[in-house]
């Protein structure tokens, strides 16, 4: 009874982890340097590729930006040019339309004129 008691008492106590175990979790200073450096070096990396993409693509974005915005100027140039010319030809076109209804009123008076004579 003695030895089955002894016995519960070693399987409730927590079993301490044998030697082998111990050494296989133990880091020494020099593994745990090791372990920060690459992490760091980890770190460093993918914030440097992060960042150069980002910063490749904005200045790709810029550029563009640039291109559509000269585009877009030369457009509203153009624009401006054709707009003006259209109106120079439509004040021609109009005083056109208003020598030609002068002369049309001086023909049908004087049409009015010969009909007056003709009819005495």
């Amino acid at each position: 009874m003695k030895n089955l008691h002894e016995k519960e008492e070693q399987v409730s106590q927590s079993p301490e982890p044998s030697g082998q175990y111990k050494q296989r979790f133990h880091l020494s200073g020099l593994e745990v340097l090791f372990g920060t450096l690459i992490f760091l070096g980890l770190l460093y990396v993918g914030y440097f590729i992060f960042f150069q993409e980002s910063g490749r693509s904005s200045g790709k974005i810029e550029k563009r930006l640039k291109v559509i915005e000269a585009g877009t100027v030369e457009q509203a140039d153009k624009i401006d040019k054709q707009t003006k010319q259209l109106q120079s030809n439509q004040a021609q076109l109009e005083a056109r339309v208003k020598a030609l209804e002068n002369t049309n009123q001086a023909l049908a008076a004087k049409i009015q004129r010969l009909e007056k004579r003709s009819g005495k």
